[in-house]
This record gives structure tokens, sequence and C-alpha cells, in this order.
């Protein structure tokens, strides 16, 4: 079956999908293209301005999005997969126009971010993820699965760069890294600058970035924005152990725990579930939850480090999960 991904022009989520992109049976479809004409996309940005939507829908937005790729690729049933970031540039109108030149085709989407995360996209998409009559919505977020109806991603599918497939060529600078994006009051920063101290206090070489917050002078790297995913990875990458922090009461992992797995990481983690998830391996990967758990010695240790690792993350794997879950 053929597989229209949708995705935001220019969007980083892109990293995430590329072995399915670059799959012969997936097109990928830009939203929100800019026009050529100076004049012509000024009106386009007004017309579908993200803020403007938060008050008021403006019609026929469906104008600047043109179906003509689509027609060349897709089958009578094929699967149109939408990530979530898109839909904060497009409005129902779209959906509807694409929905009434294919009828009998699969309509789904991947959220990304959790329904309740302060996030600009979701604010504006967030509407189409619960208004449109979707025949999947799939989620990394379980709270937000039992919350809305959504069904589990199961695996953190996503494509690892090409320069760091198989570990790629990199040299170890540290013992430790951590990099993670904050949300406004987010509770994980105190317990990961309370990681930091207690590491350094055990002389543990550390390189600690948090995107998205203020700086507080404390050694950690704090950046205002998000920085690209290849900077996520390459830090990771220079770093003996990856350490991963979750929410008080999460029980699911993040990226972190499949991007040690993928580059052939240590692991440490504060996630209580990590000895049920596939790839666990007590050697590699150690939870804690108080800073007392923390052995310093096994995060300097450095050793070959193999989980097996086959593909199982790749995102090419997303159409058998559809076909699941649809039949």
């Amino acid at each position: 079956m053929k597989n229209i991904l949708f995705n935001k022009y220019g969007s980083t989520a892109k990293n995430f999908f590329k072995d399915l992109i670059e799959s012969p049976d997936t097109l990928d479809v830009d939203v929100n293209v800019p026009c050529k004409n100076k004049i012509l996309n000024f009106i386009r940005m007004v017309h579908t301005s993200q803020t403007i939507r938060k008050k008021v829908n403006l019609p026929f937005q469906d104008i600047w999005f043109s179906t003509d790729r689509i027609k060349g690729f897709a089958d009578e049933v094929s699967n149109f997969i939408f990530v979530s970031e898109a839909l904060a540039f497009i409005n129902i109108d779209v959906l509807k126009k694409i929905k009434k030149a294919y009828p009998k085709s699969r309509f789904i989407v991947i959220v990304f971010d959790s329904m309740h995360a302060d996030v600009r996209n979701l604010a504006v998409g967030r509407q189409l993820i619960l208004g449109f009559p979707w025949d999947l919505a799939l989620s990394f977020n379980q709270e937000d699965c039992d919350e809305f109806g959504f069904k589990n991603l199961e695996l953190m599918y996503f494509s690892i760069p090409d320069i760091f497939k198989n570990g790629g060529e990199y040299e170890v600078k540290n013992d430790i890294s951590f990099i993670g994006g904050a949300q406004p009051n987010d509770t994980r920063v105190p317990k990961i600058r309370e990681v930091y101290r207690f590491l350094r206090g055990n002389d543990v070489d550390c390189n600690f970035v948090i995107t998205n917050w203020p700086d507080q002078k404390d050694g950690i790297r704090y950046e205002k924005d998000y920085v690209p995913y290849e900077e996520f990875v390459r830090i990771e990458n220079e770093g003996n152990c990856i350490l991963e922090v979750v929410k008080d009461g999460q029980n699911f992992n993040t990226a972190r725990y499949f991007e040690a797995i993928l580059l052939n990481k240590k692991l440490l983690t504060n996630n209580p579930s990590l000895e049920s998830l596939p790839f666990y391996d007590s050697r590699y990967m150690k939870s804690f939850s108080t800073i007392q758990d923390i052995d310093p010695k096994w995060i300097k240790t450095v050793e070959p480090i193999d989980y097996h690792y086959n593909n199982e993350f790749s995102p090419v794997h997303i159409p058998e999960l559809i076909e699941k879950y649809l039949g």
C-alpha cells in the first residue's frame, strides 16, 4: 500500500522519518510551502497564520495546497499519514479536500508531543487532532492514549542521522551526557541539576544541555531555543553514558533510551520500568530512584557495548503497525 507522509515544510521531523521517506512506497509531502512570488507568499502567510487561527479559522485555505503530486502517486486506497506538527499549518479544508479525492483511503495522525504540552504547534493543531475523524491516531505518550483513545506507537520509530549510524566516527569526550528540552515549570530540571552536582562532586566529567530554559550559571549549558536533532545525537555520541530523566510518575521511556541503543551507549535513567523494556541489558543500563543509587564508577568505566540492534526502531515499520491496528 502507498503511504503519503505530510510534514511541515523545513521540519526537523523529517530526520525521524528519513528511512520511511526513502521507501519507494512513500511520498513525502510538505505543507505550508512558500510561494515564489513574494506578494503571494505574504498573502498566504496571513491567510494561514497560526495567530489568526487561534481566534478565527479563515475559509478556503486549501487554495494554498496542491494535490498534483499526490494524484500521480496515490492509489485508490492509500495511507495518508499526518505528523501532528504539520496540522498547525493547514486547516480542516485541506483534510476534507484530500478525503473527498480519496474516500476509501485511511487517514492517520502521529502525535509527536504530549497533548498537554505547552508548544505552539499544538496550540493550533490540537483542534484538528481531536476534531477530524481519523481512522487511526498514534502517540508515543501512553497517558494521551488512555485519555484520548489514541493507539500507542509501541516503539519510538525514528531514523538516526546517517553520520551516526553504527556508531559512526566519533571520539568519547566525557563520561556522561544529557540533552533535553524543558517545558514551563518542568519538574525534571531540579532533578537534572541534582544529578549534575552529585556527579561533578564524584569526579564524573559531564556534558549537560537543557534547552528552552534560562541560564542558571551552574555548569550546565542552557539554551533558550531548541537545538537541531543532529546536535542532540552529536552530544550523546561524545559521552560514554547517556542520562535519561523522566517526570515523576512517568513509567515510559523517552528518545534517550532508543538513542542509547542505536549508538551503543550506556544508559542511566530514573524510569522505574527500565527492566521491562526490550533491549534491556543490566550490564549497560542502570536505573535510579535516589542519588545514592547512582554508581559513578560504572558511568566512567569504558567497555565494549553491543545491544544487537537490527533496525527494529526504523520508521519503515510504521505501515506494518498501521496494518496491525486497521487490518
